[in-house]
C-alpha cells in the first residue's frame, strides 16, 4: 500500500473525528468498551470449558480379585458427592431455622448466610474458612492416595507401577487386610512364618488392621514412631494405600497391563510363605506383595484430557494424603517423603498454633508434634532446581524458549501467590484431604493448563502451598507437541484467566 493511498483511506476517518463535538468522546469512547468487552466476553464464554459429568460406568472401578480374576465393576466411594450432599442440607437446615425464629424474610436471608448477633462480618468470614469446608469431609480409610492419568501408556505404565508399588508398600504397609474376612489368605493369619507376621518382626510394628496400625501403636511400617492427629476425636490412619489408574479413553493394551501387574504381585492363595517379595522372570523384581484392591482401574468412557482424568480420580480418594503423579514415571517416586515432610510441617504448625486444643495425650510416647488434619496444605513438585541440569541443557531452542514465554504469561496472567511458583506444571503434587473440598469441587479446567487453576484455586481458599524439589528424568514416549500444546496452554491460561475475572466460572463455596 503506497502513501498516498494510505492518505486517501485516513483522510476521511480524520474529518468525521473532527466533526464529532468533543463533548459525545467520553461517550462514544464508553460505547466502543462496552461492545469490546461484551465481544470478549462472549468469545471467553464461548472457549471456556466446562466439565461434563461423569457416566454412570465411570463411577465404577475393576481390579484383580483372589485368583487372578477381573472383577466385575464395583461403585466407587466418592467424597465428593457426600460432601455436597452433607453441605447443602446444612445450608437448607440452616436457612429453614432462620425463617422459623424470623418470619421476617430479611432477617431470615442475613441469618441463613451466616450472620449472627456478633455482626455479619465475623460470622460471613467464618463460614467461608477452610476448617468450615473440611468439616463436612468424609474421613479417610487409607493414609496415601495415587492417582494417575493414562491415556495410551502401555509401554510406560509398568515401570512406573513397579516403582510406586515398592515405595508405598515398603512406606505405608502392605494393605492386605483389604482382602476382607471373605479373602483372608493363609499368608495374612497371625502365623509365624506368614510374610505379614515376619514383615512385622522385621520392622518391630504391631499387626495392623483395616488400613490403620493397632490402637495405641508407636511405630509405622519403618520402625519409627508414627505421628498422631489429635484434630477433634480423629486419628489418621497410620497404614494403607491405594492407587487409582484413571484410564482416560485408552485405545491400548493399558488397563491390560495392570491387571497383568496385579495378577503377578498381589497376594494371592498361591503367594509363597518363604518370601515377602515377587520375583518372577519379565514381571519385574523385588515388588512386594499387596492387596489386590490396592489397585484401582477407573475407565473412562471417552478421552477429557489430564485435568479431567486427575480430578475424576481425587473424587473418588479414600486417602488423608492425595498425590497425583504421570504414567510414565518421569518423577522419582520416593520423593513423595519431601512432599508428605512439608505437609506435615505445615500441620504441626497449625496445631501449634491452637495450642491445647491439640495438645498430645500425656501417655503419648512419640516424641513428636502432633498435627492438625484441618490444615489444607498443597506440597508442589518442583523441577526448577533442574533448570541447568544436562537433560534440560540438551533440550531444542525452541523447547526452552516457549516454556520461559510460558513462564512470563503465568507471571502475568495468575494470582500473586501462584505466579510465585517456579514449576506449576509438574506433574507431582501433594494434598492434605482437608484441601480437597476447596479445590477439587471447583475446577473447570481439563486441559494440559489444570495445574495452573489448582494452584489458583487453592491460593483463593487459603490453601497452604509448598514447593519441593524433586528428582526427574526425561522419558520417551511423550504426547506432548511443543508447538501446538504450547499454544494451547496459552490460550487456556488466558481463557482461564478471563472466565474467573469475568465471573463465568464460579468456585459454588460463597
Amino acid at each position: 500500500m503506497s502513501v498516498n493511498t494510505l492518505n486517501d483511506y485516513l483522510v476521511p476517518w480524520i474529518e468525521l473525528a473532527k466533526a464529532i463535538p468533543w463533548t459525545l468522546w467520553p461517550i462514544l469512547l464508553l460505547g466502543i468498551a462496552v461492545v469490546a468487552a461484551a465481544i470478549l466476553y462472549s468469545i471467553v464464554y464461548v472457549s471456556a470449558q466446562i466439565p461434563r459429568p461423569p457416566y454412570a460406568s465411570e463411577q465404577y472401578y475393576t481390579t484383580v480379585e483372589v485368583g487372578g480374576k477381573v472383577i466385575e465393576p464395583r461403585p466407587l466411594p466418592c467424597w465428593h458427592d457426600k460432601w455436597h450432599a452433607r453441605r447443602d442440607i446444612q445450608r437448607r437446615t440452616k436457612t429453614d431455622d432462620a425463617r422459623c425464629m424470623f418470619p421476617n424474610t430479611e432477617h431470615a436471608a442475613v441469618l441463613g448466610n451466616g450472620h449472627s448477633n456478633g455482626g455479619p462480618k465475623e460470622e460471613s468470614n467464618k463460614a467461608s474458612t477452610p476448617d468450615s469446608e473440611g468439616s463436612n469431609l468424609e474421613p479417610a480409610e487409607v493414609y496415601m492416595t495415587v492417582v494417575v492419568p493414562a491415556f495410551n501408556e502401555e509401554e510406560r505404565i509398568r515401570a512406573m507401577l513397579d516403582e510406586a508399588v515398592k515405595f508405598l508398600v515398603d512406606e505405608y504397609g502392605d494393605n492386605q487386610s483389604d482382602l476382607g474376612p471373605a479373602h483372608t489368605v493363609p499368608t495374612l493369619q497371625d502365623d509365624e512364618d506368614s510374610p505379614a507376621t515376619k514383615r512385622r518382626r522385621m520392622n518391630n510394628t504391631p499387626k495392623a488392621g483395616n488400613g490403620e496400625a493397632q490402637s495405641g501403636s508407636m511405630y509405622n511400617t519403618n520402625g519409627k514412631p508414627q505421628r498422631q492427629s489429635f484434630s477433634g476425636r480423629r486419628k489418621l490412619p497410620s497404614l494403607g494405600w491405594e492407587i487409582l489408574i484413571v484410564s482416560d479413553g485408552s485405545t491400548d493394551r493399558t488397563t491390560e497391563i495392570v491387571y497383568a501387574f496385579t495378577r503377578a504381585h498381589a497376594a494371592t492363595f498361591s503367594t509363597p510363605t518363604d518370601s515377602l517379595y515377587t520375583s518372577r522372570p519379565g514381571l519385574g523384581k523385588e515388588i512386594p506383595f499387596f492387596s489386590p484392591d490396592s489397585i484401582r482401574v477407573i475407565n473412562l468412557e471417552s478421552n477429557r484430557g489430564k485435568g479431567g482424568a486427575v480430578v475424576h480420580g481425587m473424587r473418588h480418594a479414600r486417602g488423608q494424603y492425595v498425590v497425583f503423579a504421570d504414567a510414565d514415571g518421569a518423577t522419582k517416586f520416593s520423593d513423595l517423603r519431601t512432599l508428605l515432610r512439608a505437609c506435615h510441617e505445615e500441620e504441626e504448625r497449625k496445631a501449634l498454633e491452637n495450642g491445647s486444643h491439640f495438645s498430645k495425650p500425656h501417655d503419648d510416647p512419640t516424641g513428636l508434634p502432633p498435627i492438625d488434619q484441618t490444615q489444607p496444605v498443597l506440597a508442589i513438585g518442583s523441577r526448577a532446581h533442574l533448570v541447568h541440569s544436562p537433560s534440560v541443557v540438551r533440550r531444542s531452542f525452541l523447547r526452552n524458549a516457549l516454556m520461559h514465554a510460558f513462564h512470563v504469561l503465568l507471571r502475568v496472567l495468575t494470582t500473586p501467590a501462584t505466579s510465585r511458583i517456579k514449576d506449576t506444571q509438574c506433574g507431582f503434587k501433594l494434598f492434605t484431604r482437608s484441601s480437597l473440598p476447596l479445590i477439587v469441587p471447583c475446577m473447570h479446567s481439563e486441559g494440559w493448563i489444570f495445574d495452573v487453576e489448582m494452584l489458583m484455586l487453592a491460593e483463593r481458599g487459603g490453601v497452604v502451598m509448598r514447593e519441593c524439589p524433586v528428582g526427574w528424568k526425561e522419558v520417551k514416549g511423550s504426547k506432548l507437541s511443543v508447538v501446538w500444546d504450547s499454544a494451547g496452554m496459552a490460550w487456556g491460561l488466558a481463557v482461564l484467566r478471563l472466565a474467573w475475572g469475568f465471573g463465568i466460572y464460579r468456585t459454588g463455596l460463597d
